[in-house]
């Protein structure tokens, strides 16, 4: 039996190695639609778009669980499911995010503590009156009111506790 000829050899291996990275560029992408997804549903948003991004992000793992198990079967959904995005693309439109992950200085934990405890506690949420604006604020000016009202809330508690 004879051995293969090198010029056979060479663009054998090519062809693996290029279907297999093919593969994982399509699964990429679909990890980073995943991301996208999951960025959007931290943001503020109301139950029906909750519901709607929770929809999105699992139909999203799905696709890239599928494709990183098998990438021969990806290839072929993704080429008929383009012709579905075109069609309803004007109705996804409507929600445009730019999805960025956030860059925070440190990746320790974040730590929330109450600023009374025990019975001084009860006391705080006793007195304490939140303004029904400051339920759910949307915009940071309403934020930041609310944040000093509880301030000065908290300074008269001070003193009358």
């Amino acid at each position: 039996m004879r051995p293969l000829p090198l010029w056979l050899i060479l663009p054998i291996t090519l062809l693996f190695i290029s279907i297999n990275s093919y593969g994982k560029n399509i699964c990429e992408k679909q990890l980073n639609k995943l991301h996208k997804i999951q960025i959007k549903q931290r943001q503020g948003h109301s139950l029906k778009r909750s519901n709607t991004l929770n929809a999105q992000e699992h139909k999203a793992r799905k696709q890239w669980w599928e494709c990183t198990t098998s990438p021969s079967k990806t290839t072929k959904k993704r080429t008929k499911s383009k012709s579905k995005k075109k069609t309803t693309q004007s109705a996804v439109n409507v929600y445009k995010v730019k999805a960025k992950v956030p860059s925070f200085k440190s990746s320790g934990a974040i730590i929330v503590k109450e600023k009374y405890k025990g019975k001084k506690n009860f006391a705080w949420l006793n007195y304490y009156q939140q303004p029904e604006a400051c339920k759910r604020p949307k915009k940071l000016s309403v934020f930041a009111r609310c944040t000093e009202d509880r301030q000065a809330q908290q300074l008269k508690f001070e003193q009358t506790y």
